[in-house]
């Protein structure tokens, strides 16, 4: 495991712990959950990457940056078939991991977050995988929110489908009309992290394999972290 690994699981971790606004957990951080008018949660991926950053300032490996330019132009974002294009926009990736050299920093990680079930993943992965490749490996970190009511079965359900939008996204880059359009630069690992305030869980935090041009598939890793 590499240090920036070390990194993440210890904030996601963190953030399965915290209290929320109305309910008071045993925890050591000052982070809690704010909650709407009718006293539900609000969880977003903000909390995970405030987490992270914190971890981040307590080591000195990493220099980072938040909303960070892409390399590459895209267009097509607000569809199901993004692309690399020269006419398009820059975008922006929720965080970027640097180390100092003697003139400059470089890019080493590049870290999107993604809170909930959303219907396609495949725009996040298009920034992950090909944007830019000093880059070795970049990290896609999933927060999942299932109700105090979910039964193992339904979360087993909604883990399912979780992957199954994770391989459709793969296959994108893997259709034969697609793969002279995507050059892969980077590797890409993907954790997820479920919160559930009552439902005792072992495997809350899911890391899957590292995904590159040599295997677009998505698989999850044997050794679970609880």
């Amino acid at each position: 495991m590499n240090n920036v690994e070390d990194l993440i699981k210890k904030s996601l971790l963190e953030l399965r712990n915290i209290s929320c606004e109305n309910e008071i957990k045993s925890h050591e951080s000052k982070l809690i959950f704010p909650k709407y008018r009718d006293n539900s949660i609000r969880i977003s991926e903000q909390e995970a990457r405030l987490l992270l950053v914190r971890e981040i300032e307590n080591q000195n490996e990493f220099y980072y940056s938040i909303e960070t330019p892409t390399i590459e132009k895209y267009s097509g974002f607000s569809t199901d078939k993004p692309k690399i294009d020269s006419n398009g926009r820059s975008a922006s990736v929720d965080l970027a991991l640097y180390k100092k050299y003697e003139k400059e920093f470089k890019r080493t990680h590049l870290i999107e977050f993604k809170f909930g079930n959303v219907n396609t993943c495949t725009k996040y992965f298009l920034k992950l995988l090909c944007d830019d490749e000093n880059c070795g490996i970049n990290y896609y970190i999933n927060i999942i929110k299932n109700s105090d009511n979910t039964t193992e079965v339904r979360l087993e359900n909604t883990i399912e489908n979780l992957e199954g939008k994770y391989q459709d996204a793969l296959d994108y880059f893997s259709r034969n009309e697609n793969k002279i359009k995507f050059k892969i630069k980077s590797k890409l690992k993907i954790f997820v992290c479920i919160l559930n305030n009552t439902l005792i869980y072992e495997n809350n935090i899911i890391e899957y394999q590292i995904i590159d041009k040599e295997n677009l598939s998505i698989e999850a890793i044997t050794e679970r972290i609880k």
